[in-house]
């Protein structure tokens, strides 16, 4: 048999991510068309897990069954077909240090001049 592998686009990306590397709680998940999405209310210095599922909802029509509990309002049935990438880690990045080295630079009866190091920041790095 010659059966040839066809690609098929996607109707949707489902993104799920939860904080350390076991799906137990806080898991949350959103959907997108595009490419990309924006995840945001992430706690700082912590290590979250990614995963990006494709999905596409094939319909098609059950002529043996007569009705199904998975009918579309068309009155076809439908699955759904999903690829899952491999998990990502990645850890938030954290709030910089205070500023360092905090001195009295100058002196005058009237006034004095304040100098620090500024605040070092802390990236985040793909694990």
């Amino acid at each position: 048999s010659d059966s040839k592998a066809h690609f098929v686009l996607p109707d949707s990306y489902q993104v799920t991510w939860w904080p350390g590397d076991r799906p137990q709680d806080n898991i949350q998940s959103d959907s997108t068309t595009g490419d990309h999405l924006l995840i945001t209310g992430l706690r700082p210095s912590t290590t979250y897990t990614v995963i990006v599922e494709a999905r596409k909802i094939e319909k098609y029509k059950d002529y043996d069954e007569g009705t199904s509990m998975t009918e579309t309002p068309d009155g076809l049935n439908a699955f759904i077909l999903s690829s899952k990438s491999k998990q990502l880690s990645v850890k938030t990045a954290s709030p910089p240090d205070p500023p360092a080295n905090v001195g009295i630079i100058a002196l005058t009866c009237h006034s004095l001049k304040v100098g620090w190091d500024p605040p070092r920041e802390h990236g985040s790095e793909i694990i």
